[in-house]
C-alpha cells in the first residue's frame, strides 16, 4: 500500500490495522507517544537477540531481513536459506 498521511484510506491493510490496534492500547483510534514508547519497550528483545541490552546492525537487519537486507550478515542469512 502507499501511505497518504492525512487519508484515513492509508491503512485499509489488515496488517496495517492489526499492528495499529496492538500499539493502540487503549482503543481510541490513535497512539499517542507513552502508547509507542511502551509497545516499543515490550519488543526489545525481539531486536536484542544475544541480551546484551543494546541493539546493533546486525542484530537490528536480522530482525528485518525478510523484507530487505541491509547488511551483508543479513544478507548472507537469507541467501543461504
Amino acid at each position: 500500500f502507499t501511505p497518504r498521511p492525512g487519508d484515513n484510506s492509508a491503512a485499509n491493510s489488515g496488517i496495517v490495522n492489526y499492528k495499529f490496534d496492538e500499539i493502540d492500547i487503549d482503543g481510541n483510534g490513535q497512539i499517542a507517544e507513552y502508547e509507542y514508547i511502551m509497545y516499543e519497550r515490550e519488543h526489545f528483545s525481539d531486536f536484542d537477540k544475544n541480551g546484551d541490552s543494546v541493539i546493533d546492525i546486525n542484530e537490528f537487519c536480522d530482525f528485518y531481513y525478510l523484507s530487505k537486507p541491509c547488511s551483508f550478515t543479513a544478507a548472507t542469512k537469507k541467501l543461504a536459506e
